[in-house]
């Protein structure tokens, strides 16, 4: 996050004829302490989140024509290909630039904001957002189809049209560059479920995640309107790296104030596999350790607490779940909240969200070759996003980053960078030295119900910037602060201003 108004450059590459392509810029970085002013931060978001590169004052030219498939028209895989029509039209290639997403749903529910669907404060409507102004005003092509295999060598997508039917060739042309944006897929392998149903074919919708926006955040409202006044909820963090660091903390502040009064007497636990010296939560410690400590007398905090069973019935009458917990480290880092042996917690709902990795499809085109040494994590050059298979760039929640956070926003970042580096190559230019990506979000910490505090919100934010890693000599992004800013309290104008990011965000993806 540039603190002030974003940069702006023009970089001029003598070696291609002096063409002027669009460039990350935000080369300058003022840090105020103790941390930017909320002000500031909604007027730099709200600005336009492509403010980073500047477009094109001439034309380039290319003899080449360039097939680009996305797979994934999440935030990440829409704005790749809506920014390289976009850029593509300003470097007069729009003849040569052809973009085609290919999503098993034509419709994309926005996850930032989907824990307000759970207090009933949005809907699922709400977040819900169509590819109609990236195909009518962009000229992108979209193909509603489950993708089952990539032959990556030829350029040809194969899956099941409509998500019906036998496997058939999906792509008319073949692709000479393939943007993977899949996101997440979850390993629930880490711990043991044994809740038979006469409610849910299914078992594992006993304990939903909703940690990916639509028919999962219905069902786990569903269980929370459902459930007895008296009885508990629990939230189980998964282990790092997962999407949204800030929401599992999110969640339990905004369903704590939501219990207090839809459910008078119910608790919620946080059990979280981290632990800290002081207890305070390890993501947004000042916003969500105030919030805890302050706010929400109803939330029972339990660092160090690795999950390991979810038992119970929802046969006939019988409805609770215990959730089985064993201490994550042998040695508790404090005396406040940190789990020192096994213990058991009986619980209605039990919102359960499992270790994740790089959604199947990502791991499956990349090979072993082409993941982390986990097999989790796509690895990529994240000066452009291109992967260790030829023609293929992989983007947001998939990738392994050492510094950038799983976010949508973050996604929306390399999305534009992958963009400009697949555009440069065509062009014949270099690639951009430092391009620079910046991880913002808002968090609600109360809701419209809490009669003392009304709705409040936090926001952090960090920025990021590619260059050499001191510690190992590897070239990566690094963070341009050592500081993650963020404001000291949660607050009204916060819950305000996160209304206006989100848009802004939004707009700048799929209008």
């Amino acid at each position: 996050m540039s603190h002030g108004r974003a940069r702006h450059a023009l970089h001029r590459q003598g070696n291609a004829g002096h063409r002027l392509v669009p460039v990350p810029a935000l080369t300058h970085h003022r840090i105020k302490e103790p941390h930017m002013l909320r002000r500031e931060f909604v007027k730099y978001l709200t600005a336009g989140a492509a403010g980073q590169f500047i477009l094109p004052v001439s034309g380039a030219s290319a003899a080449t024509p360039l097939n680009v498939v996305v797979i994934g028209g999440g935030m990440a895989g829409a704005t790749a290909a809506k920014y390289l029509r976009v850029w593509a039209r300003k470097l007069a290639l729009d003849a040569l630039v052809s973009v085609t997403i290919i999503d098993k749903s034509d419709q994309y529910v926005s996850n930032i904001m989907s824990n307000m669907v759970l207090t009933g404060e949005k809907t699922i409507a709400n977040l819900t957002y169509t590819y109609a102004s990236l195909k009518t005003k962009y000229g992108i092509n979209f193909i509603k189809a489950t993708v089952s295999s990539v032959d990556t060598a030829n350029g040809w997508v194969y899956g099941k049209l409509n998500n019906t039917g036998s496997d058939i060739l999906l792509n008319a042309t073949p692709f000479n560059r393939l943007i993977l944006a899949t996101g997440i897929s979850f390993d629930p392998s880490t711990f043991t479920l044994n809740v038979p149903s006469t409610v849910y074919a299914n078992p594992w919708e006993a304990i939903p995640h909703a940690w990916q926006a639509g028919t999962q955040t219905t069902l786990l409202r569903n269980q929370l309107v459902n459930m007895t006044a008296g009885n508990h909820v629990a939230v189980t963090i998964p282990v790092s790296p997962y999407r949204c660091p800030p929401g599992p903390y999110e969640r339990a502040c905004v369903l704590a104030d939501w219990l207090r009064v839809k459910k008078p007497g119910s608790k919620i636990y946080l059990i979280d596999p981290g632990q800290t010296a002081d207890g305070r939560p390890p993501v947004e410690p000042n916003n969500f350790g105030y919030a805890f400590a302050n706010i929400h007398k109803n939330l029972v905090y339990v660092q160090n607490a690795r999950l390991t069973a979810v038992t119970g019935s929802l046969a006939g009458t019988t409805k609770f779940k215990t959730l089985s917990l064993v201490p994550n480290s042998a040695t508790p880092l404090n005396t406040v909240n940190a789990l020192a042996s096994p213990t058991a917690v009986k619980v209605e709902v039990a919102n359960v969200i499992p270790k994740m990795q790089a959604a199947d499809l990502t791991r499956s085109v990349l090979g072993p070759a082409g993941l982390d040494a986990d097999g989790r994590w796509a690895v990529v050059d994240e000066r452009s996003y291109k992967s260790l298979v030829p023609k293929v760039y992989v983007i947001g929640d998939s990738i392994k980053s050492a510094n950038q956070p799983k976010a949508g926003h973050i996604g929306n970042q390399q999305a534009k960078v992958c963009a400009d580096a697949i555009l440069r190559e065509l062009s014949n230019v270099a690639l951009y030295d430092a391009p620079v990506t910046n991880s913002a979000c808002f968090t609600p910490v109360t809701t419209n119900l809490n009669s003392q505090y009304g709705a409040m919100a936090s926001w952090l934010t960090a920025t990021f910037r590619y260059g050499v890693d001191p510690t190992d000599n590897v070239s990566r992004m690094l963070r341009v602060s050592t500081n993650i800013e963020s404001p000291g309290r949660p607050s009204k104008d916060n819950f305000s201003s996160m209304g206006k990011w989100f848009t802004s965000l939004m707009q700048d993806v799929y209008s």
